[in-house]
C-alpha cells in the first residue's frame, strides 16, 4: 500500500511517502521552492509530492491514498488528481500520530501544544490537546480552544488561549519575524526576571475533575509593553528590555507547560509522554521535562511542528483507516529521509560554477580535521538530507568550537544573523556525560537543551550560550558513520569530542537541498571549504 502524507498549514508544507507502513522519503516544501516556511501557494502545486514520487520511481496512479491534516487546504494547489480526493484528519490527531507511531511506546500520555489546530466551530479552534494512546486508539482527555483569528498581526491573537500564539506574540513584540520564535528562545538567556510576575497574570489555568481550562489574555498590558520599547532610545537598554520580555515569556511558558504535563500525568499515571506541536520545538523547555515532571520516558518526534503532520497523517491512515494491523513501534533513529543525489548531480553543479571554484577529487578524514583545526568554516554536504528545521549532520556548517570568536565569525560573515544567537554542539555520544549535564542521551535530533558542565565551558566557548546552556546533538557511528569518523578524528587530535554544528543556509533561506544549492550558498558567504560528497571545494581566489 502506497500512502502520500501531506503536512503543514498556512506555513511549512511537506510531503512523505509510506510503503506498507514504512517511511521511505520525506521533504519540506521550502527546500524545493526556496521560500522559507512556504506552503506551496506560489508554485500552485506541491513540489514535495512530485519529489517523493520521483524518488520512488512512481507516478500518481501508483498512490493508493493521499492524506493530510484538515487545516492544510486543498484550495492551495491545483493538482486535482490528488487534491480533490484528499482524506483529511484532525490537525492535533495528526500531531499525536506523528509522535506516538514514531516512538517505541506501546502506550503513552499525549500532549499537543501549538499556535492553533483544527477549526472546531466558527469561533473556536483547538490550541492544546491532552490525550492517551494505546495500540491504534487515541483518546482525547482534554482540549483547550482559542478564538478563530488567524491574523498573526492582530492584537486579538493573544486571546487565543494558545501557548504558541502567546510566545509568537512576544517574539513579534521583540521585533522578530513570523515563524522565528527560536530567536526569542536564544534572547531569553540574556534577560532578567523583572517581568515574570506580570507575565504570570496573563495566564489562568484551572484544573478540575471536569477537565482543564486555559485562558491567556494580555491585551490590557500589551500596549504598555510596546510603549516601553518605543520610548526607549538607548539601544543597549532597548536590547536589555527585549531580553527581559523574552526571559519572562520563556520562564512562564515553561512553568505553565509543566503544570499541564503534571496534570496529564495525574490523569494517566502512564510513565511515557509523547509531545508534539510547534511549542515542542522549544528545546530549552524540552530539556527540563524529566526534571520538572514525573514522566520517566519522553519522546518528541524530529519534526514536531506542522510539517511533521505529513508523517502523522500518513501513519494514522495506514493503521486506522485502511488496515487492522497492530502498530510497529520502532523509534525513528535517523533523520535522513530526503533524496541522495548521485555523482552526475554533483558534476553538473560543479560544471555550472567551474569558473568560481577549485575541486579536489577526493578528500580524507584527515583533510577535514586539519581544515577544522586551522579555523576554517566548513560546509558539509553528504548523503540524504535530514528532516526537520535543524541541520543534523548531512546539510551542516561545521567549525572548531574551541575558539570563542568562531561564534561571531559565523553569525556575521556566514549566516548573516543576530549576534546573540547561539550555535549548537555535536558530540560523540559516548562522551556526552563528560561534557554536558543532560537527562537526554541519546539526543540525535537536537531537541533538548542541556548545560555545559562548568569546568568544560572554557573548552568549547563557541557553542556555550551566555547562560552555560547548549542545544546539543549526540552522534553515534550507526547514525552517521562518515561524520562520526570526522568527529572522532578531531577528538583524537584535540582531545575535544565536540564540533560546532549549524544549518547549511544563510539568513532567511531554507537549508540547502541540492548540490547546486550547496555551492551557491558557499559562494554567497565567507565559508572557507565545501565538502560535497567526496569532493573538497574551495573558491578559486582562495586557492593556496
Amino acid at each position: 500500500m502506497i500512502i502520500i502524507g501531506i503536512g503543514g498549514s498556512d506555513h511549512d508544507a511537506s510531503c512523505c511517502l509510506l510503503e506498507d507502513g514504512e517511511l521511505k522519503v520525506y521533504i519540506e516544501e521550502e527546500r524545493l521552492t526556496k521560500e522559507k516556511h512556504g506552503n506551496g501557494v506560489k508554485s500552485s502545486m506541491l513540489k514535495s509530492v512530485d519529489y517523493c514520487l520521483e524518488y520512488m520511481g512512481m507516478k500518481y496512479d501508483d498512490v493508493d491514498y493521499f492524506i493530510s491534516n484538515d487545516i492544510y487546504s486543498p484550495r492551495l494547489n491545483n493538482k486535482k488528481m490528488y487534491m480533490n480526493n484528499l482524506i483529511r484528519i484532525n490537525h492535533h490527531l495528526a500531531h499525536m500520530a506523528s509522535a506516538f507511531y514514531l516512538s517505541e511506546f506501546d502506550e503513552a500520555a499525549m500532549l499537543i501544544s501549538d499556535g492553533s489546530g483544527s477549526i472546531m466551530s466558527h469561533f473556536h479552534m483547538e490550541t492544546i490537546t491532552l490525550g492517551f494512546a494505546k495500540n491504534n486508539k487515541f483518546e482525547v482527555l482534554d482540549k483547550v480552544y482559542g478564538n478563530n483569528s488567524l491574523n498573526p498581526e492582530s492584537i486579538d491573537i493573544v486571546k487565543g488561549n494558545s501557548f504558541g500564539r502567546f510566545y509568537s506574540k512576544v517574539s513579534n513584540l521583540c521585533g522578530f519575524e513570523l515563524h522565528n520564535d527560536g530567536k526569542l528562545m536564544g534572547l531569553a538567556s540574556y534577560g532578567k526576571p523583572r517581568f515574570i510576575d506580570m507575565f504570570r497574570t496573563f495566564f489562568q489555568l484551572t484544573f478540575t475533575p471536569n477537565g482543564l481550562d486555559v485562558i491567556i489574555d494580555f491585551n490590557s498590558q500589551f500596549k504598555n509593553l510596546y510603549k516601553k520599547l518605543f520610548e526607549e532610545t538607548n539601544e543597549e537598554k532597548k536590547f536589555q528590555l527585549k531580553a527581559d520580555y523574552a526571559y519572562a515569556a520563556q520562564a512562564v511558558l515553561e512553568e505553565k507547560t509543566f503544570e499541564i504535563i503534571n496534570y496529564l500525568y495525574k490523569k494517566t499515571k502512564c510513565p511515557n509522554l509523547c509531545y508534539a506541536g510547534g511549542v515542542a520545538l522549544n528545546s530549552v523547555l524540552n530539556g527540563k521535562i524529566k526534571r520538572m515532571t514525573p514522566f520517566d520516558n519522553v519522546y518528541i518526534p524530529p519534526v514536531p511542528n506542522d510539517s511533521g503532520t505529513a508523517i502523522g497523517a500518513a501513519l494514522y491512515g495506514y493503521y486506522n483507516l485502511f488496515t487492522d494491523k497492530k502498530p510497529c513501534h520502532k523509534q525513528l533513529n535517523t533523520a535522513f529521509w530526503g533524496k541522495e543525489y548521485d555523482k552526475e548531480h554533483y558534476q553538473k553543479a560543479i560544471l555550472k560554477y567551474s569558473d568560481q571554484i577549485v575541486i579536489e577529487e577526493t578528500y580524507t578524514v584527515l583533510s577535514v580535521v586539519d581544515d577544522l583545526i586551522n579555523k576554517k568554516v566548513i560546509g558539509w554536504y553528504q548523503g540524504r538530507s535530514e528532516i526537520g528545521p535543524r541541520a543534523l549532520g548531512n546539510r551542516s556548517i561545521l567549525a572548531d568550537p574551541r575558539h570563542a570568536e568562531m561564534k561571531d565569525i559565523i553569525n556575521n560573515k556566514v549566516k548573516f544573523r543576530e549576534s546573540f544567537r547561539p550555535f549548537a554542539p555535536i558530540v560523540l555520544e559516548e562522551y556526552t556525560s563528560d561534557i554536558f549535564d543532560t537527562d537526554f542521551i541519546p539526543n540525535p535530533f537536537m531537541l533538548y537543551v542541556g548545560q555545559v558542565k562548568e569546568e568544560k565551558q572554557k573548552m568549547i566557548p563557541a557553542v556555550t550560550h551566555v547562560d552555560g546552556s547548549a542545544r546539543l546533538q549526540t552522534l553515534s557511528y550507526q547514525n552517521n558513520p562518515k561524520l562520526y569518523d570526522v568527529l572522532r578524528g578531531f577528538y583524537q587530535k584535540t582531545g575535544v569530542p565536540v564540533l560546532m554544528n549549524t544549518s547549511f543556509n544563510t539568513k532567511s533561506k531554507p537549508i540547502v537541498e541540492t548540490p547546486e544549492d550547496a555551492i551557491n550558498c558557499m559562494l554567497s558567504c565567507e565559508m572557507d571549504v565545501l565538502y560535497l560528497g567526496d569532493y573538497r571545494i574551495i573558491k578559486k581566489e582562495e586557492k593556496t
